[in-house]
């Protein structure tokens, strides 16, 4: 499925401030009125304020970081509220859809490459890897194959929704590369580089 709210804070960042731009250009054109322009950057800023303070060495770290999954949460439902409203008010092959950071609805595409791809080995004698990256744009799940350097033979390969996942009884002490590639209804995307890992 496409137009699906990024989990990530750097891409729903991204998301929102391209909505912004959109509601800025076109949102009195289409009759925006549930989430225009003002309401997302208030958003945009509470996010960024709560973002900040979470960072920051803090007496009550806790209290910052409740703060910034708050923040995160509301901005989804920002930008989930205004996908609402733009569905009502555009057709889906209208090219505003792409001013708000959107796809269009009627012509989905192939969902982007992940990023950012880390690959943590678990304690020591675990047999285990912990695999996280970036949300890709457009994807609704995620192929990760783990293959030996040595040999380019596949050791495992695991689907995910999620842009994390756990890999266990892999050899202990082989180097493995690590690709994850993502997918939707369209099809999938190039895998990412490999990255190298010790199997702990």
């Amino acid at each position: 499925m496409s137009n699906q709210i990024p989990k990530a804070y750097e891409p729903l960042v991204q998301l929102l401030e391209d909505a912004a731009d959109g509601a800025h250009a076109n949102g009195a054109a289409i009759g925006l009125k549930q989430n225009t322009e003002a309401d997302i950057r208030t958003d945009l800023l509470a996010l960024s304020t709560a973002e900040s303070a979470s960072n920051q060495s803090n007496t009550d770290a806790g209290t910052a970081q409740a703060n910034f999954q708050a923040g995160l949460t509301n901005a989804r439902y920002r930008a989930s509220g205004l996908l609402a409203e733009l569905t009502q008010l555009l057709d889906a092959n209208d090219p505003r859809w792409l001013a708000f950071g959107f796809e269009l609805p009627g012509n989905p595409s192939g969902p982007d490459v992940p990023a950012n791809v880390v690959a943590a080995p678990g304690a020591a004698g675990s047999h285990a890897l912990f695999i996280h990256w970036d949300d890709a744009r457009r994807a609704d799940g995620y192929r990760v194959v783990v293959s030996d350097t040595s040999t380019g033979t596949e050791v495992t390969e695991q689907l995910t929704q999620d842009a994390e996942v756990s890999i266990g009884n892999l050899p202990v002490g082989s180097k493995v590369n690590v690709v994850v590639s993502a997918r939707n209804a369209t099809g999938e995307s190039q895998p990412t580089d490999p990255v190298s890992v010790v199997v702990p």
